[in-house]
């Protein structure tokens, strides 16, 4: 008699834990976006080329000539489950140069170097293969850089980021990279407004909670 109880409490317990479960699993399906929740602290590298104005794909070109920066950042971003989530980056900008020609007499042949901090509040997208989309607009600061620019204390706002990228095993590490070519447009509290077309590679891993 107490083996026959025993057996089926157990039976009970194990069917209450598979309605959790797929009680759980259909709550995950009516919100794929709680896959990806926490902070993650990342690492990535970023190529633009800008410029005025570009044509229309699939033809791209830069309008008016342009020029290519790249950057390295690393920040932490933290996604709520219901898809937005909020960036905090700090990183170097490297410009290929030269200065304008009239602008300094030693004709200085290597670009800016200007270190910056950003803030970006995106929007983000999960898929059923945990492959997902983010991005959205980010304010940031340039807080070193040429003061013949004007560059340190600039405030520097980007927008139209497009991102997609993938969720590893368990959710402890994101891959991600540009989506095919996105033009975004950089415009600065001193006037400065370009278009341009960028590079992102990113790597994260989770150092909060889920």
């Amino acid at each position: 008699m107490r083996t026959q109880w025993c057996l089926t409490s157990i039976f009970v317990a194990s069917l209450m834990a598979l309605v959790s479960v797929s009680a759980t699993a259909q709550l995950n399906l009516a919100n794929p976006n709680s896959f990806l929740q926490g902070t993650y602290r990342y690492t990535m590298v970023v190529t633009c080329s800008s410029s005025s104005e570009f044509t229309a794909l699939p033809d791209l070109r830069p309008i008016g000539g342009g020029s290519a920066a790249t950057s390295h950042a690393t920040g932490l971003i933290t996604y709520d489950g219901r898809g937005h989530a909020a960036v905090d980056e700090r990183g170097i900008l490297i410009s290929p140069g030269p200065y304008p020609s009239d602008a300094l007499a030693e004709h200085t042949t290597i670009g800016p170097i200007v270190y910056d901090t950003k803030h970006c509040n995106w929007t983000y997208t999960v898929n059923g293969n945990r492959t997902f989309t983010q991005g959205g607009d980010c304010r940031g600061f340039d807080r070193t850089g040429p003061e013949l620019f004007g560059i340190p204390d600039e405030q520097v706002d980007i927008t139209n980021t497009r991102l997609e990228g993938q969720i590893g095993a368990g959710g402890l590490v994101l891959i991600w990279n540009g989506v095919a070519p996105t033009i975004e447009t950089l415009s600065t509290n001193r006037g400065f407004t370009t278009k341009r077309v960028c590079g992102y590679s990113g790597t994260a891993v989770l150092v909060g909670p889920q």
